[in-house]
């Protein structure tokens, strides 16, 4: 048998993978490929076809591995591409078992003895003896261990097929590595005259919701923007409250109203919906302690989104900005009359980045603007939601006159909503695999139209991404061109199809994450065989 097929020998493979520990951002991220490649190298394919196994570098300097198998008996033919990435996130949440964190056999040994530090349901699951626990274990390295014994199937003869392996990392940050290797995939395909039939992802099955027990396979994934709101209040001293107006309480405002807001996780014409937004950043923009109240405040939004256009995003925002500001001045005026005092005139202007942008370009001239945009994206420590936050900031304070003010803007990054449901291909395997689980499996596997996590399949399909990422995103986006943005040339040349069929586990980014060792290797490795070989059985291209 292939390597890696037997039960044993893939479990093994798991736990080696899951033992590397490729947190983003760390040195283990870049030292994971490597050992990727040296596993693929192993194989007899690849030592006499050395040219098919790549290790490439990203712009920032971490690498990403492709692998192809070219079978000849399809040669130049149809090719599936097997996507995944090996980037996993902190293990800090661990706490006293985070250098158990990467050794799943420890760690779930470790809980089995001690089942009492876990939650009821988590500990039903381990007692069922078929979970193994570790960070990373299900999001994603069971999904690329998958497609490692496929393409080691492949590549023995077992399973004629073309395939490309791609594995990627920062997908749990800004997808750098997926957007940087779109250029070789594209011209890996010009050299060896392939077409791609489909992008084949293997991200582990998101629930719907806490307990949610149906399998799914995703026929697309979820976009998401990072809505930024920047509160301009009015300074004053801490024995006079109300005579200013704290950005704290402004930007606090802001993200009530929009945390679990329904309003923002409706789908057009399905029944499907996304999760709603809720807040990952929000701090005042003062450097030190004083008794000044902040005058200058931010908070940023996870914001799903789905099949709505962008402009109805903005649009949205900036009414819920201009309900809050007209709330925040009601309160004010309402504390003011309990207190037995008159209220004063307050305003609170609703703008957008680009709007303060033009205006300040119309007082200061374009030359001075965009010197100050270069020198504040250079310096800015940290990250590019920090650079963000820092170039709003500078173009707000030279418009101090016009505070109190909110201004949205947009943080990186930015992943387009896919949806590959109405390709005849894909409604075809979709198809094929629905009822090969029902009569091998016994399982109901139910279509989502988009994966509920982001993804990298974000990258891949058809949509029409130059129109919307020169428009009214990259208007408000103060980072485009200046340390962010997106390779959309290679985007509108990878134009391939979409689909996700993963593992069963839980609580992925929670120290309980946990993968279905039994599901993930009988079921979930069948339906990606299925999936392959129905993908590559026949012409599916679209009718014109």
């Amino acid at each position: 048998m292939a390597q890696w097929s037997e039960k044993q020998a893939w479990r093994d493979l798991l736990i080696q993978l899951v033992r590397c520990p490729s947190i983003t951002g760390t040195e283990g991220e870049r030292e994971f490929p490597q050992f990727v490649a040296s596993l693929l190298s192993a194989l007899p394919y690849f030592q006499e076809h050395p040219d098919h196994l790549l290790v490439s570098k990203t712009r920032d300097d971490r690498e990403f591995v492709l692998a192809m198998v070219d079978h000849p008996t399809s040669r130049g033919q149809d090719t599936v591409i097997l996507l995944s990435h090996f980037d996993v996130v902190d293990v800090r949440d661990y706490g006293s078992l985070t250098h158990q964190a990467f050794d799943p056999e420890m760690l779930t040994a470790y809980l089995t003895t001690h089942p009492q530090e876990l939650p009821p349901d988590v500990r039903d699951d381990l007692s069922t003896g078929d979970w193994m626990f570790g960070r990373g274990i299900m999001d994603m390295k069971a999904g690329l261990a998958m497609h490692m014994a496929l393409l080691a199937e492949a590549a023995a003869g077992e399973f004629p097929a073309n395939l490309i392996l791609l594995s990627v990392p920062d997908e749990e940050v800004n997808s750098v590595g997926m957007q940087d290797a779109l250029a070789i995939m594209v011209a890996w395909q010009e050299h060896h005259k392939l077409r791609y039939s489909l992008l084949l992802n293997s991200e582990p099955i998101f629930p719907k919701f806490p307990g949610d027990p149906t399998r799914y396979v995703y026929t697309g994934s979820i976009g998401k923007v990072l809505p930024g709101f920047y509160c301009y209040g009015q300074e004053t001293h801490v024995g006079e409250p109300l005579s200013g107006l704290n950005a704290n309480y402004m930007a606090a405002q802001l993200t009530r109203a929009l945390e679990w807001n329904p309003t923002f996780s409706k789908m057009s014409g399905s029944p499907e919906s996304s999760a709603p937004p809720t807040n990952l950043y929000q701090r005042a923009l003062k450097e030190t302690y004083s008794v000044q109240t902040p005058y200058r405040a931010v908070t940023l939004t996870n914001l799903l989104i789905v099949d709505q256009p962008l402009t109805c995003v903005v649009d949205q925002l900036l009414s819920l900005a201009q309900v809050t500001a007209d709330e925040i001045i009601h309160d004010y005026q309402t504390k003011m009359q309990a207190l037995g005092k008159s209220p004063a005139p307050l305003e609170i202007g609703v703008t957008t980045y680009n709007a303060l942008r033009h205006n300040a370009i119309r007082q200061y001239g374009e030359g001075f603007i965009r010197s100050l945009e270069r020198e504040t994206a250079s310096r800015t420590p940290g990250d590019e939601r920090d650079r963000s936050i820092a170039l709003v900031d500078q173009i707000a304070r030279l418009q101090k006159a016009e505070a109190p003010m909110i201004v949205l803007f947009f943080a990186p990054p930015y992943y387009p909503a896919v949806n590959s449901s109405d390709h005849p291909l894909v409604q075809s395997v979709v198809r094929t695999l629905q009822a090969h689980a029902e009569v091998v499996h016994q399982i109901h596997l139910e279509e989502q139209r988009y994966y509920g996590g982001l993804s990298d399949l974000s990258f891949g399909g058809s949509h029409p991404i130059a129109p919307e990422a020169t428009g009214i995103l990259v208007e408000n986006l103060p980072l485009w061109q200046k340390g962010y943005e997106l390779p959309l040339a290679a985007m509108q040349q990878f134009e391939v199809p979409v689909l996700n069929v993963g593992p069963w586990g839980r609580d992925a980014h929670k120290w309980t994450e946990r993968l279905d060792m039994d599901y993930t290797y009988h079921v979930a490795r069948d339906l990606l065989h299925q999936a392959v070989r129905q993908a590559l059985s026949q012409d599916h291209t679209p009718t014109p």
